[in-house]
């Protein structure tokens, strides 16, 4: 927790100093029309709230504010991850400012706060035998951190800084699993790696974390932090989490009597109390409810997989569209540059960049060809040394 709300607070120091600057070098001269990004914010006033709408208006203003950052006498001396702060502090600027205007506006996001805030409630009684947690990782002081920081993701309005809240109780919870031997090789792994033996633990442990969080207004703010979180930034281990929290949500938002290791009259009493209709509580019919150690580790039926070289070639000319559309630019900040407008300070970034990248195309090549050859994707992959996707930071 300490690391990330440090490097929040340095973060939003260096935002100010740059944005501040940026500003100063507006200012000069005798007139300044109004900014780019204060006509983009005064422009929702004038519009019905649209959750979709408003998410793509923003999402291509930021996209194309990012290429005018790159292009500005005060950034472009700055290297890659100077203007990666400037775009982070813009997003933070636009998305706070019209937060009032975008945020639990959808009348079916507050209806699922609403029936997610009753079944959480309801489900107060769980304990981690009902999920068939192992005493062993149930890790009390750990729950009740990630618990914590889960319940303050309502309490702030920029994306990021509630996905930090995520990023921090999803972290807590894979260091409490690697602490108690459930992830092997020991250490703070991630979840996400290939490696990580309690992976079938960690979605478990996570809804019983939220359970006992009980965060005011989810699904607004999973959606929130969805509609407006910068594309080209949700990525890595942020990318990873956050979709495990959704899961727990969708868990939560689906129980019923067929889903808990538990007696189903007590589910039912404790659900009607919270007042759940009981209708709602009755297994889909053909079937019981399914258990989160089901869903973290059951695999999902897939068409079958062309080999990687079939996909590359498809893939080739779906880049090649959205080159001709500008859509790369965004995403990539240096596929467009050449060598003599490169700084030192651009070292670190195109490094990271190139690391992903080789990890991302590792990872789908073996996969692609191990499912076209008709193997099973996790065994095989692991034998073949495939390594685990990038995490990088939000």
């Amino acid at each position: 927790m300490g690391r990330e709300e440090a490097w929040r607070g340095s973060f939003d120091s260096s935002c100010a100093r740059g944005l501040d600057a940026s500003c100063a070098a507006g200012r000069r001269g005798p007139t300044r029309p109004p900014s780019p990004s204060l006509s983009f914010v005064k422009s929702f006033d004038d519009r019905p709230p649209d959750p979709d709408r408003d998410a793509t208006l923003v999402q291509d203003f930021l996209t194309a504010q990012e290429s005018v950052l790159r292009a500005h006498p005060v950034w472009a001396g700055g290297g890659a991850a100077t203007r990666a702060l400037a775009a982070e502090g813009l997003e933070k600027y636009v998305c706070t400012k019209i937060h009032a205007r975008t945020f639990a506006v959808a009348a079916l996001d507050r209806e699922r706060d609403e029936a997610l805030a009753a079944r959480m409630r309801g489900l107060s009684f769980v304990q981690p035998e009902h999920l068939d947690i192992p005493p062993a990782r149930a890790d009390a002081s750990a729950l009740a951190a990630a618990a914590a920081e889960l319940a303050r993701m309502d309490t702030f309005k920029a994306p990021r800084d509630k996905l930090v809240c995520v990023l921090n109780a999803c972290r807590i919870v894979g260091d409490a699993l690697a602490a108690g031997g459930g992830v092997g090789g020991g250490g703070a792994a991630s979840p996400s790696s290939p490696q990580a033996s309690g992976a079938d633990d960690f979605l478990p442990l996570l809804i019983l974390a939220l359970i006992r969080a009980s965060p005011p207004r989810l699904a607004s703010n999973l959606e929130y932090v969805q509609r407006f979180r910068g594309g080209a930034r949700f990525t890595g281990e942020a990318s990873y989490f956050f979709t495990q929290l959704y899961s727990a949500a969708s868990f939560v938002e689906t129980v019923n009597t067929g889903s808990l290791t538990v007696d189903p009259a007590t589910f039912v009493e404790a659900m009607r109390g919270a007042g759940v209709p009981e209708l709602q509580l009755a297994p889909a019919p053909g079937g019981g409810g399914a258990s989160p150690r089901a869903a973290a580790g059951a695999p999902s039926a897939a068409p079958p997989c062309p080999d990687a070289a079939t996909l590359e070639a498809e893939g080739a000319a779906l880049v090649a569209a959205a080159d001709a559309l500008g859509a790369l630019a965004g995403a990539h900040p240096f596929l467009y540059r050449d060598a003599p407008s490169l700084t030192l300070a651009d070292v670190a970034a195109l490094l990271d960049a190139y690391k992903e990248a080789v990890l991302r195309a590792e990872a789908l090549g073996r996969a692609a060809d191990a499912r076209a050859a008709g193997v099973s994707g996790g065994g095989s992959a692991a034998a073949a040394g495939a390594p685990a996707p990038a995490a990088s930071l939000i």
